[in-house]
């Protein structure tokens, strides 16, 4: 994807770094430029520090919804990859789901969902989807995550400390790194994931088919 030079803007003279490159970093690199498209901006530099050395090949699947709450697939269709994701759609054709007893009962059936209000994919596929979008000249570093930062307000530095000891400087750090940040942890100490008292349970089975 190129990411041609157009007007000259306070962003474009920004190096923005982002923690992670999972759902969230990977989303916001595309927005952003995408946003630098339409308002005719040039791109800034933006350099994303991934802790995982390649991309995993987790397939669990994900489910992207279109209520209030989530507004995945408005995300989506924003970012124009709704199509590519809909090729990436587990349930086809309308298909039923069932649960059915050892003897052949019926438990539950229920019917898939239209595209239009929900899409189920590999975590795998849609983080593959969002890399392939990703411009060009994006500065990507597997391999190498951020354990420290030191924001100087002062300056407008932020200083990232990296997993091999090394230093790097932004002034602009996005933190996309999970629950359990380490950008987060170095500037609230303090704040931590809560228990909420949700419990989620998940299992696999294998079945024979009869």
């Amino acid at each position: 994807m190129s990411t041609a030079t157009t007007t000259s803007h306070w962003l474009s003279q920004q190096h923005i770094i982002v923690s992670g490159l999972g759902i969230s970093g990977t989303c916001f690199v595309v927005s952003l430029y995408q946003a630098c498209q339409r308002h005719q901006i040039q791109f800034p530099k933006v350099s994303v520090y991934e802790r995982d050395a390649e991309l995993d090949t987790n397939f669990y699947s994900i489910g992207i919804r279109s209520d209030k709450m989530s507004g995945g697939l408005q995300v989506l269709q924003k970012l124009g990859l709704f199509e590519v994701a809909a090729k990436a759609h587990h349930i086809r054709d309308n298909k039923k789901f069932s649960i059915r007893t050892g003897d052949g009962v019926n438990i539950i059936t229920r019917e898939s969902t239209p595209l239009e209000e929900n899409l189920r994919l590999s975590r795998y596929a849609l983080r593959k989807m969002l890399l392939d979008a990703l411009p060009e000249d994006v500065d990507i570093h597997w391999g190498s995550a951020i354990v420290k930062v030191e924001p100087d307000d002062a300056s407008n530095i932020v200083k990232c400390h990296l997993t091999d000891g090394s230093v790097v400087e932004c002034n602009v750090l996005v933190a996309a790194d999970g629950s359990m940040s380490k950008a987060r942890q170095s500037i609230h100490p303090d704040l931590w994931p809560q228990y909420n008292g949700m419990l989620f349970l998940f299992c696999r089975t294998q079945m024979q088919c009869r």
